[in-house]
């Protein structure tokens, strides 16, 4: 194999807080020598020793995304794509950014924990989608049976 067959490329979408640095190293010892690339905020400046760590810096239409801006989402979902990354990685474990590496077309997606670990996340949107609302239905029975528990079942004293 020729080294730009070996080389995977990595993505990160840094969206605020996290620093990047557990997650850079956590991406170099799950695929040392690969390429990685982060996206960034419009509005957010990277310090020097990360940018040295990195083989590009993007930055987003916009500092702060949401659903209702369907339109820049779209925009930003289709460059992820045409990048064709070999694996994505997000730094919060919400609902949005799963489905934004899901959708981001990698094979491969984590996201960091707390404790600068990545945990894999489902790269297929459908999956996600349907794991979202199982937790939230989830959520609804929990809080129907606590409910439940509390006003027709007293504890007696």
């Amino acid at each position: 194999m020729t080294n730009k067959q070996q080389q995977s490329r990595l993505a990160v979408f840094h969206s605020a807080g996290h620093d990047l640095r557990p997650v850079l190293d956590a991406l170099e010892r799950e695929r040392p020598g690969a390429r990685i690339t982060i996206w960034i905020p419009r509005d957010h400046k990277l310090t020097d020793d990360i940018a040295a760590r990195v083989n590009a810096v993007y930055e987003t239409e916009l500092s702060h995304y949401c659903p209702r801006q369907f339109r820049a989402c779209w925009r930003l979902i289709r460059r992820l794509r045409d990048e064709r990354y070999d694996a994505f990685a997000v730094l919060y474990n919400s609902p949005q950014l799963r489905m934004l590496a899901a959708l981001s077309g990698a094979p491969v997606c984590w996201c960091a924990t707390g404790d600068r670990r990545l945990t894999p996340i489902p790269s297929n949107p459908m999956r996600v989608a349907i794991g979202e609302a199982l937790l939230g239905v989830g959520g609804r029975l929990r809080y129907v049976r606590v409910w439940v528990t509390v006003y027709c079942f007293p504890a007696r004293r």
